[in-house]
Order: C-alpha cells, then sequence, then structure tokens
C-alpha cells in the first residue's frame, strides 16, 4: 500500500484517537514521500577543460558563441578572455596603459547582455562596457544610476542580469548603503536635563530588486526579498558625542534569494517555506509550490555552538582591538556611522581614511539570544541562487553530503530536476549550454577555471 492509501486510510477510520493516529501516520509518511520526491544526488559530469593561467580569482564567466570564455578576476583588476581551450589568453581590460586603464581602481562585475554580448560595469568610472561576441571592448555607456554603482557590484545579494524588455535588474538596498545617519545637535546636555546614552536603531530585514530601463533612466521595483537583519546601538555621551557603536547579528538568518534566468524571467527563492516566486517574462507574477526539503533543527546545543562561532567571526571583523575609523563629526549637526554588513565587502561601506575632525569609535559585538535564532537550519544562505544557460536554477542549500554542499536544480516550473554535487573546493563561475564553469585554487594558490559537462 503506498503513502496516499495510507494517508486516506487514516483520515477515513472512526477509531477512537483517529486524530492521534493520522497526526503518527503523516509524522512518518511524509518525510519518506518528500524524499521520494527528490532526485538521487550525483557528482556533476567530468572535468573537461582546465584553464592554464595564472589566476587570483574568478568572479563569474561568461561564455561566447564561439566556445570562449570572459572572465572577471576581482583581486588581479582584470578581464580575460580565454580560448575554448582555456588554454590560452588575452587581457581585455586591466589598472595598466595597455588597454588604457579599463578596469578601474575598484572590483567590477561582468555579466551576460543582450543577444551574445557582455557587460563590464564600472563603478569606479560610472560607466559599463560592452562585450561583443567576438570578444572585443566596445561601446560605452553611463550607469543610469550612479548612486546605486555600488549595488551593482553583484556579490552576496544578487548578481545583476537583464529581465526579458532589457531592464537591468540588481540588488537595492532599503537604505543607503551601509550607513546609518544619525541626527543630533550634539550640544552639551542643559543642568538636570536627562542624558540620552543610547539610539537604536535595526537594519531593514528586507531589500528591493532595483529595474531600471536603461534608455528612460526609469526606475520600478521587481520585488521584496528578506536579507539579514542586525541591530545597532549608537552609543552617546553627554556631550551627545558618539562613544562607541553595538552591533548584534543573528547567525543561521533565514533569508530569501533570487536570480535572472537565460529567458530574462526572475525566480525569487523564498527561505521560510521553500518555494519560489516567479516574474515571468510578460511581467506576470506566478508561485510554485513548496519544495522538499530535509529541514534539520537546531537544539539550545546547536544554537550556542552557532552563536560562539559567530561572536568569534565578528569581532575578529569588528572588535575594538580593530577600532575602525567611523564618520562621526564631533559637535556637528549629523553624525553618520558605517553599519556593518551594508556594503559589498560586509561593512566597507562607511569606510575611508580618516579625515579632519573625525573620531574613531569602537565597535563593540553584542551577543545575542538564543531565541534569537531560527529552531531549523535554514535551506541556503545569501548568495546561494545561480540561474544556468537552459532555464533552470540551481540553489546551493545547506544540505551536505559526503564533506560537499548539495545544488538543488529546480526548473521554470519550481520541480525538483536534479541534485547535484561539485567536486570538492569548486565554487559556480558561470554556465553554457550543458556545461557549468567552475572555479578553484591549487596548492600554490593559483585559482583556475575548470570546465565541465552538467549531465
Amino acid at each position: 500500500m503506498d503513502a496516499n492509501s495510507q494517508i486516506q486510510m487514516a483520515r477515513a477510520s472512526g477509531a477512537p484517537g483517529r486524530r492521534r493516529i493520522l497526526v503518527l501516520v503523516l509524522s512518518v509518511l511524509l518525510p519518506v514521500v518528500a524524499a521520494a520526491q527528490r532526485p538521487p544526488i550525483r557528482d556533476v559530469g567530468t572535468v573537461e577543460r582546465v584553464s592554464t593561467d595564472s589566476l587570483r580569482s574568478v568572479a563569474t564567466a561568461v561564455p561566447l558563441p564561439d566556445g570562449r570564455v570572459l572572465l572577471n578576476d576581482i583581486l588581479a583588476r582584470r578581464i580575460v578572455l580565454l580560448d575554448s581551450t582555456l588554454s590560452n589568453s588575452t587581457v581585455l581590460a586591466d589598472n595598466t596603459s595597455a588597454t588604457g586603464d579599463a578596469y578601474g581602481s575598484q572590483e567590477g562585475t561582468l555579466i551576460k547582455y543582450r543577444g551574445d554580448s557582455a557587460l563590464f560595469i564600472a563603478p569606479a568610472s560610472l560607466s559599463m562596457i560592452v562585450i561583443t561576441p567576438k570578444g572585443a571592448m566596445g561601446r560605452v555607456m553611463a550607469i543610469p544610476r550612479p548612486d546605486d554603482a555600488v549595488l551593482m557590484l553583484g556579490d552576496i545579494f544578487g548578481l545583476p542580469g537583464f529581465d526579458a524588455h532589457g531592464r537591468l535588474i540588481y540588488y537595492g538596498s532599503a537604505m543607503t548603503a551601509g550607513t546609518l545617519t544619525l541626527s543630533f545637535t550634539g550640544r552639551p546636555v542643559a543642568p538636570g536635563a536627562r542624558e540620552r546614552t543610547q539610539s537604536r536603531a535595526q537594519q531593514p530585514d528586507s531589500a528591493f530588486l532595483a529595474r531600471v530601463d536603461l534608455d528612460t533612466r526609469l526606475l520600478d521595483t521587481a520585488a521584496w526579498f528578506e536579507i539579514p537583519a542586525q541591530k545597532v546601538t549608537v552609543n552617546f555621551d553627554a556631550q551627545d558625542i558618539v562613544r562607541s557603536i553595538t552591533l548584534m547579528k543573528t547567525p543561521a538568518p533565514v533569508v530569501d534569494d533570487w536570480a535572472v534566468l537565460s529567458d530574462g524571467s526572475i525566480a525569487v527563492v523564498r527561505g521560510r517555506d521553500y518555494h519560489v516566486d516567479w516574474i515571468n517574462a510578460d511581467g506576470s507574477r506566478t508561485s510554485s509550490t513548496k519544495m522538499p526539503f530535509d529541514w534539520q533543527p537546531l537544539d539550545e546545543a546547536r544554537k550556542t555552538a552557532l552563536i560562539d562561532s559567530a561572536m568569534i567571526a565578528d569581532e575578529a571583523q569588528w572588535g575594538v582591538s580593530k577600532t575602525p575609523v567611523a564618520a562621526v563629526a564631533t559637535g556637528s549637526a549629523s553624525n553618520r556611522a558605517p553599519v556593518a554588513g551594508g556594503g559589498r565587502s560586509g561593512g566597507r561601506g562607511g569606510g575611508g581614511a580618516a579625515r579632519s575632525g573625525l573620531s574613531r569609535v569602537p565597535y563593540v559585538v553584542a551577543r545575542p539570544a538564543l531565541t534569537d535564532v531560527t529552531d531549523y537550519v535554514p535551506a541556503f544562505v545569501q548568495g546561494a541562487v545561480h540561474a544556468d544557460a537552459d532555464g533552470d536554477i540551481w540553489i546551493h542549500t545547506s544540505t551536505v553530503n559526503a564533506g560537499r554542499p548539495v545544488y538543488d536544480v529546480v526548473n521554470r516550473q519550481g520541480v525538483f530536476v536534479d541534485r547535484v554535487q561539485l567536486p570538492p573546493f569548486r565554487t559556480i563561475a558561470g554556465f553554457g549550454h550543458g556545461v557549468v564553469y567552475m572555479a578553484v585554487k591549487d596548492a600554490a594558490g593559483v585559482v583556475h577555471l575548470e570546465r565541465a559537462r552538467i549531465h
């Protein structure tokens, strides 16, 4: 008798304790049914090509029609063109006079553009450079909204892409990129007046997908999605001068993630119940049913371990010993303090060299409570969703098999079509039709690009 027949029999039973029996049957059978709905885990296909050039990093790889591949080496600040064998390379853009300083002083983003071309977004110069299907640097366009340039870097909050109408889709922060603005007079507190010692704020737990037309520069919101939230407490003295900033982040947050598919539709994967909301190419919106997942409970011991690990990492990055420079003008009418995690690099958005009249404000990392931590291991973290070249999305899940993460591959209808594992220590750099490009660092610290068949 199959699972559905047993459930129907339990529902039809008129015996005493019917509800208890039904609950027992469901608790035993539903995990089995869920597991049966998921394909078996398999390894990705054989690696058929490996690059030989000395690379420092591979952020993204964009294949061209003739089999050559563009890649973004953000640490070396260069765009490299590899031949179809990945053996020979040409530098298209870097920071030397040989390419006219085309890359810029800051890291940029390489994405697929219209037809078979690619687009390099360079925030340092507020420009976007078209790379032709032949692999040549083409025309230059201005970034449509200069204030959003840093948001187009395509880090953990999603890689930009173009929808079916040619509009650029990218992460749009719900607040000014990583900056919390605190307004106060800065004057001494009057005798007998109540002193203000703290000002609390919470970074938004949601952000929006910005959608901008490159011709008209018109901006609208494509969707909202959840991001990690953190609480910020700014501590003042009696003269309303900032003396320290307390940060509290919750480990293992439940978040959403998104990707632009090859047909220009947008997938927003929801972390609360693991389903996909679709913004279709024609602008309509649909939602897939919840996808099966092996949710792992977090007891107090595991929550405590997560908090301990997060505290160690946060103190290493934001601890008092580092004493980051905060943009806080003593005695000014409006003090600005950077909020950790708001910028691309986990908090560098508010930094910069100390300027005259600025104070050095220490950060203090606060410990979250056990009740702040979710009761289950989230299905994925921010930056987990990738769109392949064949209309599917790959979700880097929290499931680990034989020491390696499992990718759930979901089709356009929100149905599992595959469950895949990469070779150890690989990360996804991009996709071609039927192939995946992976980045890996060897024992000498050199990064290589690999091409493997998906099947």
